[in-house]
């Protein structure tokens, strides 16, 4: 052997390569590897399953977005509509219009009255006054609570116009309450605020005295909280 100590030098380690984190999720961790924004360093099965939860957390949003305004859309439409098992037939009546012909009633006078009816039931009426030979006057018009606004008042009072015709009368009048005027008018009466209507009672007298009642202005509502003004028509 020669002497020679043979000294065995291993080589230098290699500088370890920092190991970067496992990243498990993106919430809830405070230090991510530099230059990464969550999600690059997981292993290719893993980054799916994140982006998977990325993915159902936005739909959850969506849908719970989507169901908060479908209930206030909900809410909405319940204080403004009813349904139709929950309107009483006075409301269901006024929902609907119904043509009326000429064999579905019957109208004839009685007693100094024009009675209107349907199925064997009066449904509307009125009463007929003659203040003079050439005038006719059409008192005391109703139509059967449940039966308004059903073309009953139009039918009544076309067949009084035909009966008073039959009698001669050129002239009609109507005392009427002044918040159904319009309702003539549009059958073709015309409104004469300048006449009292008592003028054309069957019964009043000019010469007699009126009664002494409290004064009160003029077009003022009367006792049942109405006034009463006449229209008339000529044939």
């Amino acid at each position: 052997m020669s002497g020679k100590k043979f000294t065995h030098n291993p080589p230098a380690a290699k500088p370890k390569r920092p190991s970067a984190e496992r990243v498990v999720s993106e919430r809830g961790r405070k230090e991510l590897p530099p230059g990464t924004k969550g999600g690059e360093n997981l292993k290719p099965d893993r980054h799916y399953e994140h982006k998977q939860h990325a993915f159902d957390s936005y739909c959850k949003k969506v849908l719970k977005y989507e169901a908060y305004n479908g209930y206030r859309e909900i809410s909405r439409r319940q204080k403004c509509e009813a349904l139709f098992s929950e309107l009483s037939e006075e409301e269901l009546a006024q929902l609907a219009v119904y043509d009326r012909y000429s064999w579905e009633y019957t109208a004839f006078p009685v007693g100094g009255a024009v009675i209107l009816i349907e199925d064997h039931k009066p449904v509307a009426g009125c009463r007929i006054a003659f203040p003079d030979e050439k005038t006719g006057k059409i008192e005391r018009v109703c139509v059967v609570r449940g039966k308004q606004k059903g073309g009953y008042g139009r039918i009544l009072i076309q067949e009084a116009e035909n009966w008073l015709k039959e009698y001669g009368v050129n002239h009609i009048v109507i005392s009427s309450q002044d918040r159904a005027a319009g309702f003539y008018e549009k059958l073709g009466y015309q409104l004469n605020p300048d006449v009292d209507p008592s003028v054309y009672d069957k019964h009043h007298k000019q010469e007699e005295k009126p009664k002494q009642e409290p004064s009160r202005p003029k077009n003022a509502p009367g006792p049942f909280g109405f006034t009463c003004v006449l229209v008339e028509k000529y044939l």
